[in-house]
């Protein structure tokens, strides 16, 4: 018998046929889990860029409101607001 059919011979019993099998399901859930922890991890980061936005738009509502001192002139909050967002960006 040649050295390849020995080899064939040694793997295609039912008994390491089961063992393929069983490391091919082994594999497929290893990956599986890879899979579901980088799918965990990218959205940790949004979670976190989501939570680094709103601490940075409550420093620039509560800067705004410490700031504005009401007039005669129309208020474009939406410029004061963007312009707080800005800078409280820069100091963090």
């Amino acid at each position: 018998m040649s050295d390849n059919a020995a080899a064939m011979a040694s793997t295609s019993g039912p008994r390491n046929t089961s063992k393929m099998k069983s490391a091919t399901t082994t594999l497929s859930g290893e990956n599986q889990t890879l899979l579901v922890v980088k799918e965990l991890e990218t959205e940790f980061v949004k979670l976190l860029k989501a939570y680094e936005e709103c601490v940075n738009l409550s420093t620039a509502v509560e800067s705004v409101g410490n700031m504005y001192r009401p007039s005669e002139q129309v208020t474009d909050f939406k410029k004061l607001f963007d312009n707080e967002m800005v800078k409280t960006k820069r100091h963090s």
